[in-house]
């Protein structure tokens, strides 16, 4: 297969190359958003007596204060809890090879997710084809659409690999938690204000994927998985 006429992937002398491309997942989440949408209810609620809200460490509800009314719970954390990989149809399409490869990997999202915190993900490559050594491989979840990367076994392979070996598909999902509090200040009638903190679970909501699960607030990133590989059979021939 002539990888000069296929997806347009260029090589280049980096181990990896990553390509990101705009798409349109069925689902996003935007924890921030439901946060918002939350507190805009009860600000109708109190006759938008709710002055201002955060969920940082940064906001002043966690700021040092003296007396009672110091922060007692945590602000909203996430975390990536796992990765998967199955249902993987995979297809051989010659012998084997161990070196003068590459391979060109690429995630699809249909359910995601955006926002500020991040969802770095270590994992390694390839995933399907044994033949190769793993190299490690990092990914950020958070805002994918779909990522292309090209990771190469040999800094000296030429520009058109002439052997297509091993392509797979699989369904690949993620397991995210949040956890811990947002908080709001709220105007009283004598011009007093009040504390309020809110656990992270109560956006609780089946429609746009939210869960809880084990005291946290749970989402599954979910999505598909292609891995081809290639190797330069010439170029293997003559080490």
């Amino acid at each position: 297969m002539n990888l000069g006429h296929t997806e347009g992937i260029l090589l280049a002398s980096v181990l990896t190359c990553m390509i990101y491309q705009s798409a349109d997942a069925s689902l996003w989440l935007n924890l921030e958003e439901e946060m918002k949408r939350y507190i805009d209810a009860y600000n109708s609620t109190y006759n938008g007596s709710i002055f201002n809200w955060g969920f940082t460490s940064h906001y002043s509800y966690w700021q040092p204060r003296d007396g009672p009314d110091g922060a007692k719970v945590h602000p909203v954390t996430a975390e990536v809890d796992w990765m998967g990989f199955d249902d993987c149809d995979e297809t051989s399409y010659s012998t084997s090879q161990t070196t003068d490869c590459m391979g060109l990997f690429k995630w699809s999202i249909s359910e995601g997710i955006n926002g500020s915190f991040s969802f770095r993900e270590y994992t390694t490559l390839p995933k399907c084809y044994n033949k190769l050594p793993l190299k490690p491989f990092q990914i950020e979840l958070n805002g994918l659409n779909i990522t292309l990367a090209t990771v190469l076994w040999d800094d000296d392979l030429p520009a058109i690999m002439n052997n297509s070996i091993f392509y797979a598909n699989c369904k690949f999902d993620a397991k995210i938690d949040f956890d811990g509090y947002f908080a709001y200040v709220l105007l009283k009638d004598n011009a007093s204000f009040e504390w309020v903190n809110v656990s992270v679970t109560a956006l609780e909501n089946a429609t746009n994927g939210l869960q809880v699960k084990d005291g946290k607030l749970t989402y599954f990133l979910r999505g598909t998985y292609e891995e081809k590989i290639w190797c330069d059979e010439k170029h293997n021939k003559t080490k």
